[in-house]
């Protein structure tokens, strides 16, 4: 993992529409988000801090953005995980537990997956019966598999072919890789991912998450997907017509909708009286 810092910052003046989805952006040092909330759009730049000088990042942003860009603070970690988060009666979860880095917000993924894996295979009866040796070890080896499936989704995410900074060099070494981010990889040069490529756990990084992921990046050539399609008999002109259709009717249920500067404008409203 070649990130470990996010300098949060803001536009001093932000016309940015909000959006329903998260937006990550590449950049020449690592790539910024912007989520939306009530008030206003969270933004970060998250890069490798002994790669790159935070005003390099402020002016890339400003000339991106052309405005001025405020630093609002920087936040840093040293990415990983624990190999034992249950050790006699402590339990180290979310974020003491685990955490590579902000991208797929697989932190609060792993984190609400950790608590079911809790409730579901080691909460019993009694503490004596909880703190039983074998289920805390049956219970680390099933987060040790999930921060490490999330180690090969991440891996897989920055392969985009990007090559032309330090930073980007440094994401797309091949060396670097998981040898099940490679196979995948490598899978992909022939045919679409199957479930059957993938050991099915609570948790675990699906086929349709990896087939979204790697068309995205091109790692899938056009050629392998229309074969795929004409193998299994589909139609494409009758999946671009249901989604145009598609399309058609959830901009229609959206028109109905409220915008979020409406509904603020409705909950303050409300607050003040």
């Amino acid at each position: 993992i070649n990130v470990n810092s996010a300098m949060l910052f803001a536009l001093e003046n932000d016309s940015r529409p909000k959006r329903t989805l998260g937006v990550s952006i590449a950049r020449n040092h690592g790539w910024n988000f912007e989520i939306s909330t009530r008030n206003r759009i969270g933004s970060g730049y998250v890069h490798n801090k002994d790669q790159v000088n935070e005003d390099v990042l402020l002016a890339e942003l400003s000339k991106s953005y052309q405005q001025p860009v405020k630093k609002i603070r920087t936040i840093n970690w040293k990415p990983g995980s624990l190999n034992q988060v249950w050790i006699g009666n402590c339990i180290a979860m979310g974020l003491s537990a685990s955490f590579l880095e902000p991208l797929q917000t697989g932190a609060i993924h792993d984190t609400i997956i950790q608590v079911k894996y809790f409730v579901e295979t080691s909460l019993l009866d009694s503490v004596e019966e909880t703190l039983n040796p074998t289920v805390i070890k049956t219970y680390n080896r099933l987060c040790q598999r999930l921060f490490n499936d999330y180690l090969d989704f991440l891996c897989v995410s920055y392969q985009g072919g990007r090559t032309d900074t330090e930073f980007w060099q440094g994401v797309s070494d091949k060396k670097l890789l998981t040898q099940r981010s490679k196979d995948i990889i490598e899978t992909a040069k022939s045919r679409l991912t199957r479930e059957l490529d993938f050991d099915k756990f609570l948790g675990y990084g699906s086929q349709g998450l990896y087939n979204y992921t790697l068309a995205g990046l091109g790692l899938f050539s056009k050629q392998t997907i229309h074969s795929v399609f004409r193998a299994n008999r589909v139609d494409l002109d009758k999946l671009k017509q249901e989604q145009q259709q598609h399309d058609i009717n959830m901009s229609r249920e959206i028109s109905q909708c409220l915008t979020s500067e409406q509904l603020n404008t409705i909950l303050r409203n409300e607050s003040l009286t």
